[in-house]
């Protein structure tokens, strides 16, 4: 991603989208519940981005099929983070879907 963006986390408000100081980012055109459910999908995605780089980084590393070798102790330790990276993906899936982490 090139340049600056409006700080995070966004939020939404009656016309549209906008930083959680009332500052507007986007208008939203669309009438009734569509305009609402749209709001709703920029602002989880926005929000969850950055969530989702990081759990998808540590997944990457955790999940290095370079284990040849490994000693028992470093096993264990490979273990705890491939579990610290399966927390970090749920919570960062639950921002993204809107849920509580």
């Amino acid at each position: 991603m090139t340049g600056k963006h409006t700080p995070m986390p966004w939020a939404i408000f009656k016309a549209g989208i906008g930083e959680e100081n009332g500052d507007g980012i986007a208008s939203l055109w669309r009438e009734g519940g569509e305009r609402e459910a749209n709001a709703a999908l920029i602002v989880r995605a926005v929000n969850a981005h950055e969530g989702l780089v990081k759990a998808l980084e540590k997944a990457e590393n955790a999940l290095d099929p370079n284990t040849a070798g490994i000693s028992p102790a470093g096993f264990i330790a490979l273990r705890i983070q491939q579990g610290n990276a399966r927390q970090n993906a749920r919570a960062a899936l639950a921002l993204a879907r809107g849920e509580t982490p």
